[in-house]
């Protein structure tokens, strides 16, 4: 807008100026003069889109028609924004608020206090659009006064003073949690830094004033993930499964499990293990192979067809339909596969999707009803696909 312009309009005046000085500085520092040209339209953008920020802060404060919860959900995505703003220029990926808080604030310098408070706002935000808590009126604005403290640390623009009267005047308070010395089922922490002993780390679900310690490379315990240890960049997730905490508040797991949200697909894993030794290439290897077309397996997938229409079909289930997603799905396979090359073979594969057509029609509509199995169709699922967070 017009502020934008007239930013970019200074700066244009401050290099021209610059050039009328010392023209031959200038030209033998041209780069220096880029950087920093860049960095004044970095920190105009700063200051526009604080301005945003902070009318947005200053509307919720100020208008009742807007329900609690309302509110908390546009305060977490102006959270999440302005850590996403932050790193947009960064290679890091992160999948977690937690670490992209963590990230940013070391990024600003921001203290062990000051990243609490961010992420005491984190933790009731996770509470209250879950609706696991009740959203409090005094919680809202010290969660308020966090982000705008937040803000006017990433732009260095002060909070305006209109908003700044609605804000507590007291620090914003944050609860620390005492680790009780017990068996710990899971656990997620965002790493930090290590030494020969420990791995220092900070807690996902919880605050801490400072980072907890796991030992790890203990024999019979978690040795095993000792290369897994000597691998971990700052900020990384993981999961601690079974730890034990000792009279210290050490925390010694049994299974780290490093950054738990990325899913892997195991039977693409597996296939890197082989009797000759295991390598990641192996995967590669194994998509360049030539895909296996024999009868049995393409009769399979047409009988795995036709139970998913006995089960979520709504209304009449026919063969001639089913047959005719058959071909929409495996055209190519039915041409292909070297099994079905000849008139006899063909007849009798087509008899044999016609039987288990049958087969497991009849079990559907009439097996499932008999006394002793009183099975509901509705209440099936068909090859669920298992996320495990560990």
């Amino acid at each position: 807008g017009e502020k934008k312009i007239k930013f970019i309009t200074i700066g244009y005046k401050i290099w021209f100026i610059c050039t009328k000085i010392n023209a031959k500085v200038v030209l033998q520092n041209t780069a220096s003069m880029v950087f920093l040209f860049s960095r004044f339209l970095y920190f105009c953008r700063m200051k526009t889109e604080a301005d945003e920020y902070y009318t947005l802060l200053l509307s919720l404060c100020q208008r009742e028609e807007i329900s609690l919860f309302e509110k908390y959900k546009q305060m977490r995505s102006l959270l999440e924004r302005l850590c996403r703003s932050e790193m947009q220029n960064e290679s890091l990926q992160m999948t977690d608020l937690a670490a992209r808080i963590s990230f940013v604030s070391a990024k600003a310098g921001l203290d062990i206090r000051e990243q609490n408070r961010l992420h005491t706002f984190r933790l009731t935000s996770n509470e209250v659009l879950n609706r696991r808590e009740s959203p409090a009126p005094e919680k809202l604005l010290r969660d308020a006064k966090t982000l705008a403290f937040f803000i006017r640390r990433l732009s260095g623009q002060d909070v305006p003073p209109e908003l700044y009267r609605l804000l507590p005047k007291a620090d914003a308070t944050y609860i620390v949690s005492p680790f009780v010395r017990k068996k710990i089922c899971r656990m997620r922490v965002c790493f930090q830094h290590s030494d020969e002993t420990y791995l220092y780390v900070t807690p996902i679900d919880t605050i801490a004033d400072e980072p907890l310690r796991i030992r790890y490379n203990v024999e019979k315990i978690n040795g095993e993930f000792k290369d897994t240890c000597k691998r971990l960049w700052k900020h990384a997730q993981m999961n601690l499964l079974d730890v034990s905490v000792d009279e210290a508040g050490v925390l010694i797991p049994s299974f780290i499990v490093l950054e738990p949200d990325y899913l892997i697909d195991i039977s693409s894993l597996a296939e890197c293990f082989r009797e000759y030794g295991h390598h990641p290439a192996n995967y590669i290897s194994g998509k360049l192979q030539p895909i296996d077309n024999a009868r049995p397996l393409l009769l399979g997938n047409i009988a795995n067809l036709f139970l998913d229409e006995w089960i979520h079909t709504q209304g009449e289930v026919t063969y001639k339909a089913c047959m005719g997603k058959v071909f929409q799905r495996y055209c190519i396979e039915l041409v292909a596969c070297a099994d079905l090359q000849d008139a006899d073979t063909e007849k009798q594969f087509f008899n044999d999707c016609k039987a288990h057509f049958d087969n497991i029609g009849r079990t559907v509509t009439e097996t499932f009803q008999m006394p002793g199995y009183n099975l509901d169709k509705t209440d099936a699922v068909i090859e669920p696909s298992y996320i495990c967070e560990a």
